[in-house]
């Protein structure tokens, strides 16, 4: 396997220095597929299911400055809590030393998405459509 991006990716994240495996390097790895792979679909859906929520309850261009302000504080900050930490692979526990679990983000952005469906229902039945 080789190739620019392999190559970058080598030099970026070495074997001694990262919590990285050989397969890692070598992408034989099922967790990094998978973070790779799914999280962002998952993920991405728990923040439009959120923003379609906040839609109903305080108007489309207010939800959307919510969503931006909260995306755009996840690059800034390191908290858990922010839904953009959540998508970036270099706050993970797979690729940084003290990284955020992979595991407990998924947990939380299901758990987001939940609740959207259910706070966006709620709000769905008490609106008058016709």
């Amino acid at each position: 396997m080789s190739g620019i991006h392999t190559e970058v990716f080598r030099i970026l994240y070495p074997k001694d220095t990262a919590l990285m495996t050989p397969d890692m390097v070598n992408g034989m790895s099922v967790s990094l597929l998978v973070y790779v792979v799914l999280f962002p679909w998952i993920i991405s859906v728990s923040i439009g299911l959120f923003q379609l929520t906040l839609c109903l309850y305080t108007g489309p261009v207010l939800s959307f400055v919510i969503i931006i302000m909260m995306e755009g504080l996840s690059v800034f900050s390191n908290n858990i809590l922010l839904p953009g930490n959540w998508l970036m692979a270099e706050r993970s526990s797979i690729l940084a030393y003290k990284g955020h679990n992979i595991y407990i983000m998924l947990l939380m952005s299901v758990i987001l998405g939940i609740i959207s469906v259910i706070a966006g229902n709620i709000k769905f039945k008490k609106s008058d459509i016709l």
